[in-house]
């Protein structure tokens, strides 16, 4: 039997994608971030700001030049969901140095297993593909950048059950 990879780009949907946003720090990123999940049926926004930071406090969630994780547990979600950022120029994100301009911001339920560090596992690898990255920045609207990465999730698939 074949164990069917996590898919990141089933945790999106349109209105949870946020392209060429306009902003200088991490925490109105973060506020951006609460309201997109509080206004697509997901946590209160407060909520949302609080559990980012938190995390933020115990070690960056930035993963490569330009490319953040963020995530948190959050009670009350029964799966996880998703918010996908692209900011419309680089900011920084830890210090002047380590700025970010894709965020792939994930929440998952507080009583969550191992699981989700599968996804978080796979949407690394996914944002540290420099050919994925430059499509994901080119890409003109929402659906197009859904598109873009279940494109890459069926690459990888294929290459993974590849004898």
């Amino acid at each position: 039997m074949i164990e069917m990879l996590p898919r990141p780009s089933l945790l999106l949907d349109p209105a949870r994608v946020l392209l060429d946003l306009d902003m200088r720090s991490k925490k109105r990123v973060f506020e951006e971030v609460g309201l997109a999940f509080e206004n697509s049926g997901g946590p209160a926004r407060n909520d949302v700001f609080r559990h980012l930071l938190e995390r933020e406090r115990l070690g960056s969630t930035l993963i490569a030049d330009g490319v953040a994780l963020p995530h948190a547990r959050i009670a009350g979600l029964n799966k996880p969901i998703s918010v996908f950022v692209r900011m419309a120029a680089a900011f920084p994100f830890d210090s002047p140095e380590a700025q970010a301009k894709l965020l792939f911001v994930t929440l998952v339920p507080d009583k969550a297993d191992a699981s989700h560090l599968q996804i978080l596992s796979i949407m690394s690898r996914m944002l540290t593909d420099a050919e994925l990255v430059a499509e994901l920045e080119k890409a003109p609207d929402a659906e197009a950048l859904i598109v873009t990465l279940q494109a890459w999730e069926v690459r990888s698939l294929d290459k993974a059950l590849r004898p």
